[in-house]
């Protein structure tokens, strides 16, 4: 459901007509962009904890870690537990680099 389809079935069910929606809408936007506000200053500190962590694996294991760049990395999606997918890809590089054949 988007905001405006939101908007629009909240005027219906207080007015009996969608034609306050614009009303709505702008409160619900308002509400959206609050909530991502708090998500992201909930989030910056562990992502940037998990920043260090895969400037530390690129540091310490080089090429052997096969670290994904980051715009492969933002391919998987922008949020901490994709960083630590590819920290995870990278560490599993490292231990099958150093596994005995």
């Amino acid at each position: 459901m988007t905001l405006e389809s939101l908007a629009r079935t909240i005027a219906k069910a207080r007015h009996g007509t969608d034609a306050m929606w614009a009303n709505y809408m702008g409160a619900a936007e308002a509400a959206r962009r609050e909530v991502a506000k708090q998500y992201a200053d909930a989030v910056e500190p562990h992502a940037e904890a998990l920043r260090m962590v895969r400037e530390a694996v690129g540091e310490i294991f080089g090429p052997v870690a096969n670290m994904e760049s980051e715009d492969a990395r933002l391919l998987r999606g922008p949020e901490p537990r994709h960083e630590a997918e590819a920290i995870i890809a990278a560490l599993q590089n490292v231990a099958a680099a150093y596994r005995p054949a």
